[in-house]
């Protein structure tokens, strides 16, 4: 619930009701990031290498068929980040496999 003071100018008001923007737009930026974080694949690094290379694909072909960018794709086939479902999904797509075998399985890690 929002008080208003009855004190306060107008512009004391206004500034009072943008901080309180403010603070909420950071707490639901905060909340959708954590979870984005929370979601992201263990890439199989060596198989995504394997599949690009035996479709003859360098990381700026599969950069233009995904719009993945070839610095994520680097980063990925050298398991030096995770990666979002939806880039998994685009990756998977492009090279003609399901998603799951291009994640990292239980045990291989």
């Amino acid at each position: 619930m929002i008080t208003v003071c009855t004190r306060c100018t107008l512009g004391e008001q206004t500034t009072r009701l943008s901080w309180i923007k403010i603070n909420v737009v950071i707490i639901v930026f905060l909340s959708y990031n954590d979870g984005v974080m929370k979601k992201l694949l263990e890439v199989d690094g060596m198989k995504l290498r394997e599949l690009r290379r035996e479709r003859a694909l360098s990381q700026q072909d599969l950069e233009r068929i995904t719009g993945v960018a070839q610095s994520t794709l680097s980063a990925l086939e050298s398991s030096k980040r995770d990666a979002q479902p939806r880039t998994v999904r685009k990756l998977a797509e492009a090279l003609g496999v399901e998603p799951r075998e291009l994640m990292v399985r239980s045990g291989d890690a």
